[in-house]
């Protein structure tokens, strides 16, 4: 068979084990000099796609993960944060998950000098304890690679709030149609 690298030894997990390169790592030339594959990842862009929302509506969050280099990034996992306020939840979609711990979206590969998006779908809650409007905020709080990042001081913190509105304070404020002053449905 071929083999992928040859580094004239038999030591696994130094970067080409049984003529295999190992994840992570990059190889070349003969004999075969390997080193770990590192990456520069930040989390930017967090946005919604609106500034406000009425209870009981959704709004799109969207994220963009950078790799600035030098190889491409695998196994790329971004974990979010989201207050418990607004009676707001996430909801999952093909990339991330949401559990009692947060959400994380999870891509595949970053390669080097590129970018990936994920997005997810903030729910304000169809019955909010809410008596006035409220600012909600999701929060990158981690970002993960397979390979070592040599910047992890970009990793998290990037933001996005968006408003959390209520119909039933009397006043027709935000877009309202009507505001009857109560929070009750079918009442006219």
């Amino acid at each position: 068979g071929s083999e992928a690298c040859d580094d004239k030894n038999d030591t696994d997990g130094d970067g080409c084990s049984d003529c295999v390169i190992d994840p992570g790592y990059g190889c070349s030339g003969d004999p075969s000099v390997c080193d770990l594959d590192v990456v520069d990842l930040s989390v930017v862009g967090l946005t919604f796609d609106t500034s406000a929302i009425y209870s009981g509506q959704t709004a799109v969050l969207t994220g963009t993960v950078n790799n600035a280099g030098p190889d491409t990034a695998h196994d790329v996992v971004v974990t979010l944060a989201l207050p418990n306020a607004g009676n707001a939840t996430m909801v999952a979609s093909d990339d991330c998950t949401t559990d009692v711990d947060g959400t994380t979206c999870t891509i595949d590969t970053i390669p080097a000098g590129q970018s990936a998006t994920f997005v997810l779908t903030l729910a304000a809650g169809a019955t909010p304890t809410l008596t006035e409007p409220e600012q909600v905020t999701v929060t990158a709080t981690a970002l993960d690679a397979r390979e070592p990042d040599t910047n992890a001081g970009n990793d998290a913190g990037d933001t996005a709030s968006i408003e959390i509105l209520f119909c039933g304070d009397g006043e027709t404020t935000n877009g309202e149609a009507c505001d009857d002053g109560n929070q009750a449905s079918g009442l006219g």
